[in-house]
């Protein structure tokens, strides 16, 4: 099985990337990223070198997911390429960019280069400011409430998937 990992030089990605090069059943590993991963992650794995492939690209970009998705014959899409920190620094567009047309060129690209799954994490934070502090336990069916744009988009990934 090859798996793409979108926004695998990120926190969570490099932890994604880490454990699918110690799975036996995993032939490579594609870590697609705006950033190289750290050189300290890439003496972590330098014991998987032969099975990781490091590609610069933008999920914003769509043929910079389906240049790799043909070339590696990707069949597993996991997409971390999600940001929030620019709505803080006055850059609410970025984010919605990123956000909501990254997820949309995810699944696209993976429909139609004929992934068969695509993985993301969507956030408490769809369920509203009293599930992101803690002060209620929420569960998937209880009503979604998003206050701000970061929550907004998330919550419209979720839509999206059921889409695809």
């Amino acid at each position: 099985m090859n798996i793409m990992v979108i926004g695998g030089s990120g926190l969570f990605g490099r932890k994604t990337v880490a454990a699918l090069l110690k799975d036996k059943d995993v032939k490579a590993v594609v870590s697609l990223d705006v950033a190289p991963p750290p050189a300290w992650f890439m003496k972590t794995i330098e014991i998987f070198a032969a099975k990781f492939h490091y590609v610069r690209g933008n999920v914003t970009e769509i043929e910079d997911l389906l240049n790799p998705m043909k070339q590696f014959e990707i069949d597993r899409v996991i997409n971390w390429a999600f940001i929030m920190v620019t709505e803080l620094q006055g850059e609410p567009r970025l984010n919605t960019k990123v956000n909501v047309l990254g997820m949309s060129n995810a699944f696209e690209a993976a429909k139609l280069m004929g992934v068969k799954r695509v993985v993301y994490a969507s956030s408490e934070t769809v369920y509203g400011p009293q599930a992101m502090y803690g002060m209620r336990e929420v569960t998937e069916d209880d009503q979604t409430n998003p206050t701000h744009s970061y929550a907004v988009c998330k919550k419209y990934a979720e839509i999206m998937a059921e889409q695809y």
